[in-house]
């Protein structure tokens, strides 16, 4: 019923704004990226999960153990007290699909190589690989690289999915993994071509489900992707990536053909080729087609798309709002692993302020 939904809300919502507290505002930010010594972020940050973590020994594997444990609370929260399954699967499903991502990249560059056994592997060699991995989704990084190691060639990929599997989640995880996979074999085995298909099929899962319960939250992540899609193309075309592997990474858009005309072409004439687009998708092209760098027209789009995400901490109790919370909480992580690297590694203050800033201080809006 309707009432019971918004007193879930209502719930969630207050638990939310009693860890407000813990979020990085423009003070914090502030002082963190002016920190003079890793060690005066005990006096900067508040008590939390990342604290607990990192201040007995400030140095980078208590970062990632500090990150690791924020990420962990996160998922307690979400798990414990999403009022839709929606809010869940719209956290965690995409993390399976980056980390299958992962594995299905680490296991195709161990078959070509000599190792003779596991024995010669190193606990280096491991531990490099598990820092490549993000943080569990509906299944466990362990049970991803399980799967993936124990395919046989041919068979329709790893085992993460069953017929008996009824939950959204795991029906999503299974067209996912049946259409990447699908595009790796009819692009012959091509793993560049399998990876854009997941990151692009991750971007679809967000539509599909944050649409069927927020339409304008589903609008937000519509135009993040295709911030993404008109990044690829972008980039792609300039580097000469070959238009039947960039396609892959474009999967649903409309106007394919218009899309592989616009990618054989240099941008300085895009102009005229734009009108078959609209959106966040024209308006990036047509940045890029007017001589703005990449990285500086896809970083206008994405602080326009935050903005729209921040105004929802204002929002009553409501999937929006908790969508907000996600957003930034994962956009604070970001910022706070990467403004405690470099102060560790001694990087210029000025270098650090330069690459934070903003709604969601310049970070990645994808939960």
């Amino acid at each position: 019923m309707p009432g019971a939904v918004d007193a879930d809300y209502n719930y969630l919502y207050g638990l939310i704004r009693s860890r407000e507290g813990e979020l990085i505002d423009a003070a914090r930010l502030r002082a963190l990226v002016g920190m003079a010594g890793i060690d005066e972020i005990v006096q900067i940050c508040p008590d939390s999960p990342f604290l607990d973590a990192f201040a007995p020994d400030l140095d980078e594997a208590a970062l990632e153990r500090a990150i690791a444990s924020e990420q962990a609370d996160l998922r307690w929260l979400i798990d414990r007290y999403a009022p839709q399954p929606a809010l869940r699967d719209l956290l965690l499903v995409p993390r399976d699909l980056f980390n299958l991502k992962v594995a299905l990249r680490l296991h195709a560059g161990s078959e070509g190589s000599a190792t003779a056994s596991a024995e010669q592997e190193s606990a280096d060699a491991d531990a490099d690989q598990d820092a490549l991995y993000g943080p569990p989704g509906t299944r466990t990084v362990a049970s991803i690289r399980t799967a993936v190691a124990g395919r046989e060639a041919g068979d329709g990929g790893p085992g993460l999915t069953s017929a008996g599997d009824i939950d959204p989640a795991s029906r999503a995880l299974a067209g996912c993994l049946e259409r990447s996979l699908g595009a790796f074999y009819a692009a012959g085995r091509n793993g560049q071509v399998l990876e854009l298909a997941i990151d692009r099929l991750a971007h679809l899962y967000r539509i599909a489900i944050t649409d069927t319960v927020d339409p304008e939250v589903g609008a937000v992540y519509r135009d993040t992707a295709a911030i993404a899609a008109g990044e690829l193309l972008a980039r792609g075309s300039a580097a000469g990536l070959a238009w039947e592997v960039a396609r892959w990474g474009l999967l649903d858009l409309p106007s394919q053909a218009d899309l592989g005309a616009l990618y054989e072409t240099p941008a300085g004439d895009w102009g005229p080729r734009l009108a078959a687009f609209s959106g966040s998708l024209r308006a990036l092209l047509a940045r890029i087609g007017e001589g703005m760098e990449t990285g500086a027209a896809v970083r206008v789009e994405q602080e326009a798309v935050a903005k729209r995400i921040a105004a929802w901490r204002y929002a009553p109790p409501s999937f929006a709002f908790a969508v907000y919370y996600l957003c930034k909480k994962q956009a604070d992580l970001a910022a706070l692993r990467m403004i405690c690297l470099a102060k560790l590694k001694g990087v210029a203050e000025d270098t650090i302020s330069a690459r934070v800033g903003g709604a969601f201080m310049g970070q990645a809006l994808a939960v």
